[in-house]
């Protein structure tokens, strides 16, 4: 969702900057003028157009830098740093996938057992492509401790709770 909200952000930015471009000037300038025309904000346009010109010059080259920016910016990846101690689980989804509520549940349960930290990435999104492209994951539900697969499909609830305790049998 916040890829989503980033992307808008940016195409806003590009839109606007565009239409802010100087060259657009002969244009837009008169138009708000006529728009604003008999108030003190249409008066004010008349009599500041170098000043006008020059805020949107700065503008154009604002909004079309921070628009380029959230538009190709990359995802910050999921797990970024792995802290001493304290697990990091990436559990990849999928809204097709059949088994990946099960572990979804699984590993939230797990959660509440035990302290580590539980992300979860559906693979419809940036970050999901990137990280499964990253890992050479085809398939879900795949999960992840400390940036290892450890469990591809839906895994035993037992050695799930092993793997983060460290304990085996």
């Amino acid at each position: 969702m916040r890829e989503n909200i980033i992307q808008a952000k940016g195409w806003v930015a590009v839109v606007t900057g565009f239409i802010a471009c100087p060259c657009h000037l002969p244009f837009t300038l008169p138009l708000a003028l006529t728009l604003t025309a008999g108030t003190a904000l249409g008066a004010w346009i008349a009599s500041n157009t170098f000043l006008i010109g020059a805020v949107l010059t700065v503008y154009f080259l604002g909004a079309l830098g921070i628009g380029w920016y959230w538009l190709t910016k990359e995802d910050q990846p999921v797990q970024k740093n792995v802290t001493q101690g304290k697990k990091n689980v990436v559990v990849l989804t999928s809204s097709a996938c059949s088994s990946c509520e099960d572990t979804v549940s699984l590993w939230n349960r797990l959660k509440e057992q035990h302290n580590f930290k539980l992300k979860i990435v559906d693979v419809n999104s940036r970050a999901g492509r990137q990280f499964a492209g990253a890992h050479n994951i085809f398939s879900t539900p795949v999960t992840l401790i400390n940036q290892q697969v450890v469990f591809r499909g839906l895994p035993d609830a037992k050695l799930a709770a092993q793997s983060i305790t460290n304990k085996r049998r």
